[in-house]
This record gives structure tokens, C-alpha cells and sequence, in this order.
């Protein structure tokens, strides 16, 4: 029972079939006991009308009265020894279960009959005197009562299920008016991307109750996104700063490299020269990608051709996808015009290609294909790779992203440039196999 909805329609479904009950069987309880006084009363009249009438010593007796309005009522005068001295029906006799005859004023039921014993004058006795110890037993019979009580139980019994359908079909409409505001919620918490962190939460989404928690997000996005900024703006600067002792260190590798007639110095500079052209590489797509987070990469969109700027990246990557023994199996159109610009492009294509050269394990060739403006590249794969954080900066899936070569921002610039430029791009591992899909937009 985890969710809200389920645990509102048991809340009201059971208080209104609960309350209903309870209510019923108060009903059913003070009518009950309503109807007992009631017989009450009139066994009182009665006895206060046979105490006050009282013609047993003048002989005038009276058999058991028949059924009225009210029920049959009964009338047993018995003595004290338990003997019937006048009444009906032996078997019908109004004596409790055990026989002894009761004190007067006591009530009790008896074989379906509400009795009240009453002290009444006996008839004369053997010696003359009037017997002593002889009480009239009073019936009413409660058949009647009891009938009514069943029709009343039922009629409740039907109120009750009727009561619990109503109360089921009011919960499921109640539920979503009362809901409703939390489904907006839940929306336009849906609407917030890892990747804006300028988004926010309408404060009038959701239930007025949700107004303090919406509040609090929101002032929680805006801390991480100050806080998101400030990093963005230190890893800029630090970038920056690299540039020029980079670029420095480059120029003083390459006269040296001029300079040197050793072959074991001339080797050992070769490999410093490569390593900091991939420090000069990494510090710029940093940068690139300070920029485009930050929204001031400058983009020179004009019209061009995707195929040609494509051809030539696969040109520049081919030599070294042969060096790693895997081929590139190209299917291009002749041409695929649309407005790009093409450093860009040409930086969204050189890192997806780059990257299946990099990671591509033996098997099929790099896929390269290119239909109704979808760009396709596949390659093996390890199975080491985290689908999730495909794409996040700095991510780096197996040993080959580790050697120095790679530093995980290929991936991550292509996510950025490809959202600038009104790109799609998706990223899938599936059955050893990486794919990348890039949607583009002819012109």
C-alpha cells in the first residue's frame, strides 16, 4: 500500500463503511432497546391494573387474552409451590427455565414472552384464607419486536452496502481532484534536465501544502546552479591559464627538436611533442566546453555540407583506425546540405568517430552511415561500458580512455555542440555492440 492514491480510497472507503456500520448497529441497538421499554411499559400497566383489579377472590377470572396490535399476551397466576393455579397452556407456562417461581417485579424473557411476576391476592385455600405467595406472570410476546428488528437489520444492511459502493465510486472521482495538483508537480519536476540548471519549479505547481517543499527546490537548483557556475568560471580560468605555458613548452620542444642531431633525443622530444599537442587538445576542448555550458561558444552558422566535412574526418581517422587493425565501412550520400558551422560540426564528428576508433574492439567494422539525415556510427565494444554516464565529462569506460590518450570531454563536447547546433544525438550499447545516432536537419 506505497501509493498515496490506494492509500486515500482505503482511508475513505473505510471511515464512510466504518461510520455507517457504527451508526447502523447505534441505531439498531437504541430501537432494540426502544421497543423493550416500550413492552416494558405496558407489562407495568398491566400489572399496575391487575394489582389495582384484582377479582381473583371474587371468582371473576379471565382466561389468557388474545393477540392484539401489540402481540398475544399471556397471564399465568401460579403459587408459591411452582403449581399453576390459572393459565393457558401448560407447555406455554411463563416460569423461568428452573422453575422457581420468581419475587415479585422480576422481569425476564422466557420462551419468546417478556414476563414481569407480579404479587397478586391468591384464592382461598382449604382452610378458607387466601393463599399467600401467588404471583401473576405477565407475557408479551416479543415475536413482533423481533420481527421488526430483522426488517431493520436488513434495511441497514443494505444502507451499509450501498453506503460502501457510494463511498468507493466517491473515492475513485476524489482521488484525482486531490491528486491532480500532485500529478502537475510530478510534471513539471519531469520538465528539469541534469544538463539546465536554470530551470525551475512553477511555485504554483502543485497542492498550496507542496508550496514550502517547491520553494526550498527551487532555492536548492539555485545554489547548485551558482555553484555549478562558479566551477564552470574556475575550470575556464584554469584552462586558460594552460594555454600559455602549454603552448610555450610546444614551442620550446619543437626548436629543440630542430636543433638536435641525436636520435635518442630527437625520439624522446617526438614523444614530448605528442604529449603536449594532447595537453593543447585537452585544454581546448575544455574550454570549449566552459563555453558552450556557459553559453558563449560563438557559432558561425552558415549553409554547408555535412557529407564533405564528414569525408574529411574519416580521411584524418582512417590511418589510425588500420594502425589498430579495424576497417571503416563508410555508406555516405553524395552530398547532405544544411546550415552548420562547420568547425563545430567538424568537432562533433571528428570526437564520435575518434571515439569508435579509440575504444572499437576487434570484430565488425566502424559503421559509418548516413540515412534521411541520420548519422550512424557502430563499432564492438567493451561490455565494461556504463550506459548512463555515456556522454558525462571525463567518463572513461575501459583501459584504452586510460592511457593518457583520452581524458573522457569527446563525448561530452558532442552532447553540447550537437543541443547548440538543434542536433539529436543518442548514445545505446547494446549486445557488444556502441552506436551512436546523430539527427541532423538538412537545410
Amino acid at each position: 500500500m506505497s501509493r498515496l492514491a490506494t492509500r486515500l480510497t482505503l482511508a475513505v472507503v473505510g471511515i464512510t463503511a466504518g461510520t455507517v456500520l457504527v451508526a447502523g448497529l447505534a441505531m439498531w441497538w437504541s430501537t432494540a432497546l426502544a421497543l423493550q421499554a416500550s413492552i416494558d411499559r405496558e407489562l407495568d400497566g398491566r400489572a399496575e391494573r391487575t394489582r389495582r383489579f384484582d377479582g381473583m377472590m371474587s371468582g371473576r377470572w379471565r382466561g389468557p387474552r388474545s393477540a392484539d396490535a401489540r402481540g398475544p399476551r399471556l397471564m399465568h397466576i401460579v403459587a408459591a409451590d411452582g403449581s399453576t393455579i390459572f393459565g393457558g397452556d401448560p407447555e406455554q407456562l411463563l416460569l423461568p427455565d428452573d422453575g422457581v417461581v420468581p419475587d415479585d417485579g422480576w422481569r425476564g424473557t422466557v420462551r419468546g414472552m417478556r414476563v414481569l411476576a407480579v404479587a397478586v391476592k391468591g384464592p382461598p385455600g382449604p382452610a378458607g384464607k387466601p393463599q399467600t405467595g401467588v404471583i401473576a406472570l405477565l407475557g408479551e410476546d416479543l415475536a413482533g419486536v423481533r420481527a421488526e428488528l430483522r426488517r431493520m437489520a436488513i434495511g441497514l444492511s443494505v444502507l451499509w452496502l450501498v453506503a460502501t459502493a457510494l463511498a468507493i465510486g466517491a473515492a475513485l472521482l476524489l482521488r484525482r481532484a486531490v491528486l491532480r495538483p500532485l500529478a502537475d508537480l510530478d510534471q513539471a519536476l519531469a520538465r528539469l534536465r541534469p544538463d539546465d540548471l536554470t530551470a525551475r519549479v512553477p511555485e504554483g505547481a502543485g497542492p498550496d501544502e507542496a508550496r514550502s517543499l517547491v520553494l526550498r527546490l527551487n532555492t536548492l537548483l539555485s545554489g547548485l546552479d551558482e555553484a555549478f557556475r562558479r566551477e564552470q568560471a574556475t575550470i575556464a580560468n584554469i584552462a586558460h591559464e594552460l594555454r600559455t605555458p602549454v603552448a610555450g613548452l610546444r614551442t620550446t620542444i619543437e626548436f629543440r627538436l630542430l636543433a638536435s642531431i641525436d636520435p635518442g633525443e630527437r625520439e624522446l622530444l617526438r614523444g614530448l611533442l605528442a604529449t603536449v599537442g594532447r595537453m593543447q587538445s585537452m585544454v581546448g576542448n575544455i574550454l570549449m566546453l566552459a563555453r558552450l555550458e556557459a553559453g558563449r561558444e560563438r557559432l558561425d552558422v552558415e549553409d554547408g555540407d555535412a557529407v564533405r566535412v564528414l569525408n574529411a574526418v574519416i580521411e584524418r581517422w582512417e590511418p589510425r583506425a588500420l594502425a589498430r587493425g579495424l576497417a571503416i565501412d563508410a555508406n555516405l550520400p553524395g552530398s547532405f546540405p544544411m546550415r552548420l558551422s562547420p568547425a563545430h560540426a567538424e568537432v562533433v564528428f571528428d570526437n564520435l568517430l575518434g571515439n569508435a576508433v579509440a575504444h572499437g574492439q576487434p570484430g565488425p567494422a566502424i559503421g559509418i552511415t548516413l540515412v534521411d539525415g541520420v548519422l550512424t556510427i557502430t563499432n564492438a565494444c567493451t561490455s565494461r561500458i556504463d550506459v548512463a554516464r555515456l556522454g558525462t565529462a571525463f567518463y572513461r569506460a575501459d583501459d584504452a580512455r586510460s592511457d593518457g590518450a583520452h581524458c573522457g570531454l569527446g563525448l561530452a563536447l558532442c552532447r553540447r555542440i550537437a543541443a547548440v547546433l538543434a542536433m539529436q544525438l543518442d548514445l545505446q550499447v547494446d549486445g557488444g555492440v556502441f552506436t551512436a545516432h546523430l539527427r541532423m536537419t538538412s537545410a
